[in-house]
């Protein structure tokens, strides 16, 4: 299982002055062996009770921007992908509320 942690750099605007988000850079810090296991069974869970049980076989993925929302991706061998986004941590490390799915292809 793989995780990165992002970085989020100040914000980018174009040329007129609109502005086009925040942009993330990957770091070198790490998510606690204990807190990716509890992420991932939050997120294996969700995906069960949708009835997405076939995706757990695929390559996984858990990230973060900020610490305390997470995200847990599964990355099929075409390249599409199905996340569970905005897992919130509670207090003890706890994911307590999941913001639901994101579908790429």
């Amino acid at each position: 299982m793989e995780t990165t942690v992002y970085k989020q750099l100040p914000a980018r605007f174009d040329m007129c002055g609109k502005f086009i988000g925040y942009p993330l850079q990957e770091t070198e810090e790490k998510i606690s062996a204990g807190l990716i296991q509890r992420i991932y069974n939050w997120a294996a869970r969700t995906v069960k009770e949708s009835g997405f049980d076939f995706i757990l076989a695929w390559e996984v993925t858990v990230s973060t921007s900020d610490r305390s929302m997470y995200q847990v991706e599964w990355k099929n061998p075409a390249g599409g992908s199905i996340c569970v986004v905005g897992i919130l941590i509670g207090k003890g490390g706890w994911p307590v509320v999941d913001h639901g799915f994101e579908i790429h292809r």
